[in-house]
C-alpha cells in the first residue's frame, strides 16, 4: 500500500468523534475493564490479517504495544489500563494516521472481547463507541476507508471481515460487519438452516432481524427427512479445501448423504443494540425481510465453544451449490454509511417515542422532523419511501395530539393515499384518521375509517389494531348516542368499550420480561386499558349506572399511575370528577377537576380541541377550575386554544379566566384577560417562527456555512412579511455597520442618526442591500451599566462598555483575519430596537440571536447573574452545539472587579465555555414579571437544537 497520511495533532477529523450521538436503548451504565497491551496486539494483527497487510506494515504499532508490557507476560497487571487511557496513548504515539485507525479498531475489539468473555454485558454506549470508530475507519478517514473488502455470503448478506485470526487452519476468533441490503435478493431458503463450528455472537446496529433455533435429528427414512446435511469448504486465491480462508472468491456445500429431520425451537427477534448467541454446532437461521436493511456486529469465538464438524442443510436431492462472494461493487464504505443513516434515523424515531410517552410532543414532533430530513436528503437512504412513510405517519398523529387536526389530516390522507388502502401500514394510519375526522365532528367518515380498520384487523388477527380500533368505535358510538339518544348505540359502545379493556389488559400480560421493549408496549397498553376505562365509565354514568360508572373510573385512576403522559392523566381525573358529579357526589368531582399531575384536565382537553372536549370544558368552567395554571412545557389553556385556533374553546378559556379573576379580587380583569391573549400569542409565533421557519434552515445547513446565516435572516424577513399580525409582534433584523459605530464615538441610540446623511444608524436587513453591506454579523451581549434614568445610554459616563465593544471586534478581526473590518455588522439592543417603543425588538431577541454570526459576550462580574444575558447565551449554547454554525466568545479577564489588581485588568477574547450550566430560573431581572417569558425562552432554545 502506499505511503501513511501523518494524523494532525488537534485536528479533530483526524480522529473518531467517538460518541456522536447516544443510543436509543434505555441501559445501564457501561462496565469498565483494564486491557492488557498483548491483548491489543493479538487484536491489531487480526485487523492486519483482515485488511491483508503483513506485520512488517504494522511494526510501529506492534513494536510501541511491546515496548508497554516490559515484563513480555500476557498478563502483566503493572501493562493494564482502561480503554479511555489507550485511545489517548494511542493517538499522541502512533502519528501515522493509518496506523491509528486500524490500532482504534483494534482497541475497541479488544475492549468488547474482554466484556464478554468477562460474563459482562456489553451496554449501548459500549456498542455506539465501537460502533463510531468502525464509522471513522472505515467511512469517513480517508487514509483508511478503502482498506476494507465486502463479499456475498450464500446466507444472504454482505460480509466485510474486521479481525481475522486462525489457529492451525480453524477459526480461532474472527470478527465481521454483516450487512442485509433491502431489495436483494436473500439466502435460499431451503438452505438458510446452519451451524457454525465456532461460538457466535451477534450485536444489531440497525434494523430489524429475527433469528430461529431448530433441533436437527438423523434420519434414515426419506419420508420423514426434511433435509440433507452439506459440508462446508472455502475456495480463494491459494486454493480450495476445509481449513477456513479470510479472503474467500467463493464457498461449495457438497451434500453429505445424510438426511435429518428439523423441528422448529423457538422464534426472537432483535432490534439496535440487543444481542444474541449462537452455540457451536447449533442450528439457526436468520430472517430479514426484503424490504429492510440489517446491520450487525458479528464475531465468531472459539474460546467459548468450537466444534470440527459444522454442517449447512439443504435439499435432499442435490449434489452441491456454489455461492461466488463477488459484492457486486458495493463497497464497505457504502454498507458502513447506509447502515449508519438507519441506525441514527432509529435513534430519533426512539427518542421521539420516548418524549411523546412523557408528554412532550413539542420535543417529539422535533425529533420527527429530524429523522424525516435525514431519510429525505440522505444519498440512498435504504428504505427511503417506507421510513419516510413512518415519519410522515408519527409526525401527524402528534399534530393531531397538539389540536392541529387539519395538518393532521392533510398528512395521513396522502401517506395513506400512497401507502395503498389495502397494507398493514395504511390500516393503522386509517384508525388514527377515523380520531381526526371525530374531532373534526365528521362522525360518519370517523366511524367508516375505524370500521375498516377493524375489519382488515379482524381478518388479519392483529390484536392489537382490533384493540385500537375497537376504542376509537366505542367512543364513537357514545357521541352518536348523545346526539340521538338511541340506547341501542349505547349498547354498541359499551361493547366495543369493553373488548378495548379486555384485548389491552390481555396484551399486557402476556409481554415477557426479557423483550427489550416490553416498557415501552406496556406503557402503550396500558394507555389502551386506562382510555378505553375512562370512556366506559361514561357510558355507564350514561345509562344510569353511576356507581359502576365511578368504580370504572376508579380503575383508571389506579392504572394511570403506571404512566407518564400528562396529557392522560389530566383526562383520567376529569373523567373520574364526572362519574362522582354523575353519582352526585360533587365535593369530590370538583377536587378532580382541579388536581394538576403536570397537566391540568382543562390543558389535557384544550390541547385536542373538539365539539366533545368543549363540552368538557364547559364543565370544568362551570365547576370554578383554575384555567391559569400552566403544564410542564410552561403552556396553559389559552396558549393551547391560541396555538390550535378553536374560537369555542378560546372564548370558554377567557370566560374561565375572567371569572376567576373577578373572585380573586383581581381590580382590572380586562386588562389582565388581554395580557394574557398577548402573551399566548407570542408563544405561538415564537413556536412558529423557531420551528417551522428557522430550525428547517439550520437543519439543511448544518456545517455548511456558505450563505447559512444570510439564508436564515432572508426566512424570518420572509416570516414577518407573510404575516401582518406576525409583524405587529416582533421587529425585524436590523443592524449597525461597525465602520458607523466606530466613527460615532459613544454607543448609539435607536433614534441616533450618521452625521451629515441623517440615516438611522440600524439598517434593516434586506437582502439585496445588506449583500453590499455586510457579511458578517455581531451580536453584543452586555449588561446596562447606566443606573441613572436621566442619562441617555446604557453605558457609564467613561463610554466602557463601547471601548469593550470596539476592543473586542478588533481582537475578532485579529483571530479570523478573513473578516473585513468594512463589512461587519452590530447587533446591539440600544441602537437595533426602538427604546421608546421597546416591544417589539425585546419580543423578536432570541430569533435575532440566531440570525447572528457571532455572539460576543462583555463579561463583568454580574454578567452571568442576569437572565436576559443567560438567554442569549443558552441560545447561542444550543446553537453552535447543534449545527456548527455559530461561534460564541467571551470578552472577559480574570482579575475580578474591586480586587487590589483591578487596575490591571486586561480583557482578552476567547471562546464561550459550551459547559456551562444555566438555569434561568435563578437568574436576576429588573422586571420580575418578565420571568415567564425567559423561560418560555429557554425551552424554546432547546427546541432550537438537533437531537440530544
Amino acid at each position: 500500500m502506499a505511503g501513511h497520511g501523518q494524523a494532525i495533532e488537534g485536528d479533530s477529523s483526524a480522529t473518531p468523534n467517538i460518541g456522536d450521538y447516544a443510543s436509543s436503548a434505555s441501559d445501564i451504565p457501561p462496565q469498565i475493564i483494564t486491557i492488557g497491551s498483548s491483548e491489543i496486539l493479538r487484536s491489531f494483527q487480526g485487523v492486519l490479517s483482515a485488511i491483508k497487510e503483513t506485520e512488517d506494515f504494522g511494526q510501529p504499532v506492534i513494536e510501541w504495544l511491546s515496548m508497554q508490557n516490559s515484563g513480555h507476560e500476557p498478563d502483566n497487571a503493572a501493562d493494564k489500563r482502561c480503554p479511555e487511557t489507550w485511545r489517548d496513548e494511542l493517538r499522541s504515539s502512533i502519528r501515522d494516521e493509518v496506523l491509528q485507525n486500524i490500532g482504534l479498531l483494534a482497541l475497541e475489539i479488544t475492549n468488547i472481547r474482554g466484556k464478554v468473555r468477562a460474563s459482562l454485558d456489553i451496554s449501548s454506549a459500549d456498542l455506539s463507541t465501537a460502533w463510531s470508530t468502525i464509522r471513522y475507519v472505515m467511512s469517513q478517514s480517508t487514509a483508511t476507508k478503502g482498506l476494507f473488502k465486502t463479499m456475498r455470503s450464500a446466507q444472504g448478506f454482505l460480509v466485510v471481515p474486521l479481525c481475522s485470526l486462525l489457529k492451525d487452519g480453524n477459526i480461532d476468533e474472527l470478527w465481521r460487519f454483516h450487512v442485509w441490503l433491502p431489495g436483494e435478493k436473500r439466502g435460499i431458503p431451503q438452505r438458510a438452516i446452519h451451524s457454525h463450528q465456532a461460538f457466535a455472537q451477534s450485536w444489531i446496529i440497525a434494523g430489524k432481524g429475527t433469528d430461529n433455533r431448530y433441533s436437527v435429528e438423523p434420519t434414515a427414512n426419506s419420508k420423514d427427512a426434511t433435509h440433507a446435511t452439506y459440508a462446508l469448504v472455502w475456495t480463494d486465491s491459494t486454493g480450495t479445501g476445509t481449513k477456513y480462508k479470510t479472503h474467500q472468491t467463493a464457498s461449495t456445500v457438497v451434500n453429505t448423504g445424510t438426511m435429518v429431520r428439523t423441528t422448529h425451537l423457538s422464534t426472537s427477534t432483535h432490534v439496535q443494540d440487543m444481542t444474541y448467541t449462537i452455540p457451536a454446532a447449533a442450528y439457526h437461521s436468520s430472517v430479514v425481510e426484503e424490504d429492510v436493511l440489517h446491520a450487525t456486529l458479528f464475531v465468531f469465538d472459539s474460546h467459548r465453544g468450537f466444534v470440527q464438524e459444522a454442517y449447512t442443510l439443504g435439499p435432499i436431492d442435490e449434489e452441491s451449490s456454489t455461492q461466488l462472494r463477488d459484492p457486486a461493487g458495493i463497497s464497505a464504505t457504502k454498507l458502513v454509511e447506509l447502515a449508519d443513516a438507519l441506525r441514527l434515523w432509529e435513534i430519533m424515531m426512539a427518542k421521539a417515542q420516548e418524549y411523546s410517552y412523557m408528554g412532550d410532543l413539542e420535543s417529539a414532533l422535533r425529533s420527527l422532523h429530524d429523522a424525516l430530513h435525514l431519510c429525505e436528503s440522505t444519498a440512498d437512504f435504504p428504505s427511503v419511501t417506507k421510513h419516510r412513510h413512518e415519519a410522515l405517519m408519527e409526525i401527524s398523529i402528534i399534530h393531531r395530539r397538539q389540536g392541529r387536526y387539519e395538518q393532521a389530516r392533510v398528512i395521513m390522507e396522502a401517506t395513506i393515499e400512497e401507502m395503498g388502502h389495502n397494507s398493514f401500514s395504511g390500516m393503522e394510519l386509517s384508525g388514527e384518521l377515523s380520531i381526526v375526522y371525530r374531532h373534526m365532528n365528521q362522525l360518519e367518515k370517523a366511524r367508516q375509517a375505524a370500521q375498516d380498520q377493524y375489519a382488515t384487523a379482524k381478518q388479519l388477527g392483529h390484536e392489537q389494531s382490533i384493540c385500537r380500533a375497537a376504542g376509537t368505535l366505542g367512543v364513537l358510538y357514545y357521541q352518536m348516542f348523545h346526539q340521538s339518544r338511541n340506547v341501542s348505540l349505547l349498547d354498541m359502545a359499551i361493547a366495543h368499550l369493553t373488548e378495548r379493556v379486555d384485548i389491552a389488559r390481555r396484551l399486557k400480560t402476556s409481554l415477557a420480561d426479557s423483550d427489550r421493549d416490553a416498557l415501552i408496549r406496556r406503557k402503550y397498553f396500558t394507555t389502551r386499558e386506562l382510555i378505553g376505562l375512562d370512556r366506559l365509565s361514561r357510558c355507564h354514568s350514561a345509562r344510569g349506572e353511576t356507581k359502576k360508572g365511578v368504580q370504572i373510573a376508579e380503575q383508571s385512576v389506579r392504572v394511570s399511575q403506571e404512566l407518564s403522559d400528562s396529557t392522560v392523566l389530566g383526562m383520567s381525573c376529569f373523567f373520574y370528577g364526572l362519574a362522582l358529579l354523575a353519582d352526585g357526589q360533587r365535593d369530590a368531582a370538583l377536587k378532580q377537576f382541579t388536581l394538576s399531575r403536570g397537566c391540568t384536565p382543562a390543558i389535557a382537553f384544550c390541547k385536542e380541541p373538539s365539539e366533545e372536549h368543549s363540552r368538557y370544558l364547559q364543565i370544568l368552567v362551570d365547576a370554578g377550575a383554575n384555567l391559569d395554571e400552566a403544564d410542564e412545557q410552561g403552556y396553559t389553556a389559552l396558549d393551547y386554544t391560541t396555538f390550535n385556533g378553536h374560537h369555542m374553546m378560546h372564548d370558554l378559556v377567557l370566560r374561565g379566566l375572567r371569572q376567576s379573576f373577578v373572585a380573586n379580587g383581581v381590580n382590572d380583569a380586562d386588562a389582565m384577560i388581554t395580557l394574557r391573549e398577548r402573551e399566548s400569542l407570542l408563544r405561538k409565533y415564537y413556536r412558529e417562527i423557531f420551528q417551522e421557519r428557522l430550525r428547517p434552515v439550520l437543519v439543511r445547513h448544518k456545517n455548511k456555512h456558505q450563505d447559512a446565516l444570510r439564508n436564515l435572516r432572508q426566512a424570518y424577513s420572509n416570516a414577518l412579511a407573510a404575516s401582518a399580525t406576525m409583524s405587529a409582534q416582533f421587529d425585524v433584523f436590523k443592524y449597525v455597520r461597525y465602520t458607523d459605530f466606530l466613527s460615532f464615538g459613544k454607543m448609539p441610540r435607536s433614534n441616533d442618526t450618521l452625521p451629515g446623511s441623517g440615516q438611522s444608524f440600524a439598517r434593516s436587513f434586506d437582502a439585496d442591500s445588506a449583500a453590499r453591506e455586510i457579511d458578517f454579523v455581531v451580536f453584543v451581549s452586555y449588561r446596562w451599566m447606566n443606573t441613572n434614568a436621566e442619562r441617555y445610554t446604557p453605558d457609564d459616563k467613561d463610554n466602557t462598555q463601547y471601548n469593550r465593544m470596539i476592543a473586542a471586534v478588533e481582537q475578532l478581526l485579529a483571530i479570523h483575519p478573513s473578516l473585513s473590518r468594512d463589512r461587519i455588522g452590530l447587533w446591539i439592543d440600544h441602537a437595533c430596537v426602538d427604546q421608546d417603543s421597546p416591544a417589539l425588538g425585546i419580543s423578536a431577541l432570541p430569533m435575532i440571536v440566531a440570525q447572528c454570526d457571532v455572539l460576543i459576550s462583555l463579561v463583568d462580574d454580574q454578567y452571568h447573574s442576569r437572565a436576559w444575558c443567560s438567554v442569549e447565551v443558552k441560545i447561542m449554547q444550543v446553537l453552535k452545539k447543534s449545527y456548527g454554525l455559530h461561534k460564541w466568545y467571551e470578552f472577559a479577564t480574570s482579575v475580578p472587579e474591586g480586587s487590589s489588581d483591578s487596575g490591571k485588568r486586561e480583557f482578552m477574547l476567547r471562546e464561550g465555555p459550551m459547559d456551562l450550566e444555566i438555569n434561568i430560573a435563578d437568574k436576576m431581572l429588573s422586571f420580575e414579571e418578565d420571568r415567564s417569558k425567559v423561560l418560555f425562552l429557554e425551552r424554546q432554545s432547546r427546541l432550537l437544537g438537533v437531537l440530544d
